[in-house]
């Protein structure tokens, strides 16, 4: 599981998106928000792409209640979804991933690098902070309250030196889709082989990374936590 970010306006995310809230006064922006959080993540779904619904990070069984999210996610930690396992059907995910795709929106996510075995939040964001779409999946619960999770992959060159500690074995990163691929990530027409091809792609559009500031070792949900931040012991004895 990663943090992420949304700081931008409900008025920002509709036009980038094209699309509208179906309740804008539940819209907050935030800074740094986790899976553990009580707060929402903010969806786009197939089969509904003209509405952005909010969500709760961590996938449910649609037969379990929200009060049971907790108790299940403590057990099951469906925060994110791995590709590999998704293709194998080895997770939860595969069991939505031909008709309960997503796309979670965000304009940047945290990432931990380690030095000398301490972890150093760093900030990832496009060069102009644009929002970009997370590749997911969802659940609709018999109470209508929508979950989802994260999809992540194998990482790239650049992702690789800032998650620099494997993760069950690997190293991951979240599947972020071209601006292209979005609304194709989205169709009801896919085939196996296309939803494939997504879910092994990623993103061209460049990014910029720096250390920001912690508190008890996790990102800190205000403006000031995705500012750079300077840790002495960081410095190269040089």
């Amino acid at each position: 599981m990663f943090y992420k970010s949304n700081t931008k306006s409900a008025e920002e995310n509709e036009k980038r998106f094209k699309t509208s809230f179906i309740a804008p006064e539940i819209y907050q922006s935030y800074y740094a928000r986790s899976g553990y959080s009580t707060d929402y993540l903010y969806i786009i779904k197939q089969n509904e792409s003209e509405i952005i619904n909010p969500a709760y990070w961590g996938l449910l069984p649609e037969n379990i209640t929200i009060d049971k999210r907790q108790e299940y996610l403590s057990q099951y930690r469906t925060y994110n979804a791995r590709v590999d396992k998704i293709l194998n059907n080895q997770n939860r995910a595969a069991n939505f991933i031909k008709t309960q795709r997503c796309i979670i929106l965000a304009d940047g996510i945290f990432e931990p690098h380690y030095r000398s075995d301490i972890s150093y939040p760093h900030y990832i964001k496009h060069h102009d902070h644009s929002l970009f779409a997370l590749a997911g999946v969802y659940t609709e619960l018999d109470d209508g309250l929508y979950t989802t999770t994260i999809i992540t992959r194998e990482v790239n060159p650049y992702f690789a030196e800032i998650h620099n500690k494997k993760k069950q074995g690997t190293f991951r990163m979240p599947l972020i889709l071209n601006q292209e691929d979005e609304s194709n990530w989205l169709s009801n027409d896919l085939n196996t082989s296309d939803i494939t091809e997504l879910l092994n792609s990623f993103t061209i559009k460049k990014f910029v990374d720096y250390p920001v500031e912690k508190s008890s070792g996790h990102p800190i949900n205000n403006a000031e936590g995705i500012q750079p931040f300077f840790y002495p012991e960081q410095q190269s004895l040089f």
